[in-house]
Formats: structure tokens, C-alpha cells, sequence
């Protein structure tokens, strides 16, 4: 009430209305401006939340979720399995697969949100990547309160029939974030749905289909050559035309997804990039040598 925030002046010695030294005492995390982006799409929100355990053996999942800071619309969650980069990535792809393209992607300091690859896609498709303070997760303010009310309303009321694998809990959610998008958000006064259809013109999405989306979330890479024709990618080993061993060339693949591993040619398109087998290298025809040596020779020997 007033008489405690008077007493409070009081105690700091700023009664006496120095808002200039109020400032400087307070500091700026306590004086934050609450904000909200002008339209669906501006400025997207994302965060990890801790999951329970699932499967047998129990393993722990992790919520990861993008909220659009206008409408209050959950564009993309899901439990993964690993709280990595790839997954994150994977998460984001739904999100713009679904909802279009953000101008803002704000986010905090961790592994799965600062890392040079999400610097690189988010730099592909113009989103503009931005990171909170270091240990201020809370200027994430809609997608803090999204995780809360996860915690209250869906966890905590969560079926043992869910917790049997990813798939179940990522089915239980889904309906969750249904009925949450459709219900009447207590701040805009409209539903998560509603609001975000409303400027459905404003919204732009990838062109090019399935396609360019894959081309837009590889991940990218420079590796050398080796001299047996080989590069290695997450600890896999590809096979890379002869005529480029000892080049550094750039290498584009998605992670986790077998056989999406592309090389960049010079001319600018793009080699598909088979993983080495060796044992069928073992039996394959070599070309013969451009040189012959005549072992029966024997002028010129002493």
C-alpha cells in the first residue's frame, strides 16, 4: 500500500522525492517498463522448461516453447528428449513452419539459445536474434508466465498414462495448447487464436515450400578434404568427390536427420553426400595408375 511504499522511501532516504537517486538505487532490472510488440510476429518469445520423466528407463523431458509476444499464441512446443541446439532448431522450424516468420526472437544465454549455427539461420531468414541479460530471465516475461501456467495447469494435473513416452506427453500437450490458444487471454481480452488470425495479412512466411524450409535450418559448416576423400560430420565420416581432397569446402546438413548432408560445390550447387562405407571401398575397382613400372628391367642396375 502507500504507507508501506512511503516507508519504505523513507528507510532509503528518498522520501524527499529524488527519483534521480531512486533510479540509481532501485538499478534498472527493478525499474523494467512492461512491453508489448505492436503486432502478431514482431517478437517471438522462447524457453526451456524442465519436464517429468518418461519411459522406462525414466528419462528427463524438457518443454521447449515460442509464444508471440502480441497475441499470446503458443506457435510451436514441444518434449524433447535433449535440451540441445538441434533440438531447439527443430522446435523453431515448426514454429515458422506454422505461424511464418518473426521479426525479433528474443531468448536467453543458453546452449540451445546462443550458439553460431541458430546465429546463421535466424540471419537467413532476416529474424533478428536477440538475448536477454545474463541471469534475467525474467525480462522473458510472456514466455516465464507461459512455463508458470504449464506448471500449474498441465504438469501438475499431468496422467501416468502420459508419462509412458515422449510421444504420449507430446500428444497430452498438444490438446493442452489447443484448448490454451482458444481460450480468452485475460490481457488482450480476445483469444490466443483470434488475436494472431486478425493479422494473418501482416505475416510472411518461407517461400519454396518443404524445401527451401530444410535449406533455410541446415546447419553450416567449413571442413577440409581429407586425403582419402573424406569429411567428418558429428563424428560421421562422408564420402567427398577424389578431385577435392585437400580443399576446404562448406558443408550443410541437418542434425539427426540420415542422409540430409550436402556439399557446396564451386559452381554453387549442391552434392548429396553419402556416409563412407568402407568395406564396399574395400572391394571397389581402383583406376589404374598413370605410370607403369617394369619390374623386369635391368639396365642401369648394378
Amino acid at each position: 500500500n502507500n504507507e508501506a511504499f512511503y516507508l519504505k522511501l523513507v528507510g532509503m532516504g528518498l522520501a524527499d522525492g529524488n527519483f534521480d537517486r531512486l533510479r540509481e538505487a532501485v538499478g534498472a532490472k527493478d525499474v523494467r517498463a512492461a512491453f508489448e510488440a505492436a503486432h502478431a510476429n514482431d517478437m517471438w518469445q522462447a524457453d526451456t522448461l524442465y519436464g517429468p520423466h518418461v519411459g522406462a528407463p525414466a528419462r528427463r523431458a524438457y518443454l521447449q516453447a515460442v509464444i508471440d509476444d502480441k497475441s499470446r499464441k503458443v506457435v510451436a512446443a514441444r518434449f524433447v528428449g535433449k535440451d540441445d541446439a538441434a533440438s531447439f532448431q527443430g522446435t523453431l522450424r515448426a514454429a515458422v513452419a506454422s505461424h511464418g516468420i518473426p521479426e525479433k526472437l528474443f531468448v536467453d544465454n543458453g546452449g540451445p539459445y546462443k550458439n553460431d549455427q541458430l546465429s546463421l539461420i535466424c540471419g537467413g531468414l532476416g529474424i533478428v536474434l536477440c538475448h536477454a541479460a545474463v541471469r534475467d530471465g525474467a525480462a522473458k516475461g510472456k514466455i516465464e508466465r507461459l512455463n508458470r501456467t504449464c506448471r500449474m495447469r498441465f504438469l501438475s494435473a499431468l496422467p501416468a498414462a502420459a508419462k509412458e513416452s515422449l510421444g504420449a506427453l507430446n500428444a497430452a500437450l498438444a490438446k493442452w495448447v489447443a484448448a490454451y490458444n482458444a481460450t480468452t487471454h485475460s490481457s488482450t481480452k480476445s483469444s490466443p487464436n483470434e488475436a494472431f488470425a486478425a493479422e494473418a495479412d501482416r505475416l510472411r512466411y518461407v517461400e519454396g515450400g518443404e524445401a527451401a524450409l530444410d535449406e533455410a535450418f541446415r546447419n553450416r559448416i567449413t571442413r577440409k578434404v581429407a586425403n582419402d576423400a573424406t569429411v567428418r560430420i558429428d563424428h560421421v565420416l562422408y564420402d567427398a568427390p577424389m578431385g577435392m581432397v585437400g580443399e576446404r569446402v562448406e558443408v550443410r546438413w541437418t542434425p539427426g536427420r540420415e542422409g540430409d548432408v550436402w556439399l557446396c560445390m564451386p559452381d554453387g550447387s549442391r552434392r548429396r553426400l553419402a556416409p563412407t562405407d568402407k568395406r564396399a571401398n574395400a572391394d571397389a575397382k581402383r583406376a589404374k595408375p598413370a605410370y607403369t613400372i617394369d619390374f623386369g628391367a635391368t639396365e642401369g642396375v648394378e
